[in-house]
């Protein structure tokens, strides 16, 4: 339902009665100024805000491209003994 302000003040009781099973819109010569909700879609509003608002792991790697732009100081890749696969060589077929 949509109020003007003059009516949400005399009937606050019924605004916030009637609030619980929907939105009440409130209007100033046609303008509108609030939306009266239950707690419930508040907290899910919050929920979503914080959710939106936290950082995606796509911008943690962005940060991360950033610090290490250029040479990040990791050597070539080269082979190395490897001890069990020389055992296995020797062993007979």
């Amino acid at each position: 339902m949509d109020w003007t302000v003059a009516e949400a003040r005399k009937s606050f009781s019924e605004l916030l009665r009637q609030a619980k099973t929907a939105p009440q819109l409130v209007f100033r010569r046609r303008e509108h100024i609030a939306a009266i909700i239950d707690p419930d879609t508040f907290q899910e509003f919050l929920d979503w805000l914080q959710l939106r608002n936290s950082r995606s792991v796509e911008d943690a790697f962005s940060e991360l491209r950033g610090i290490f732009e250029g040479d990040m100081g990791i050597p070539e890749r080269s082979n190395r003994p490897n001890a069990f696969a020389e055992m296995l060589d020797e062993l007979p077929d």
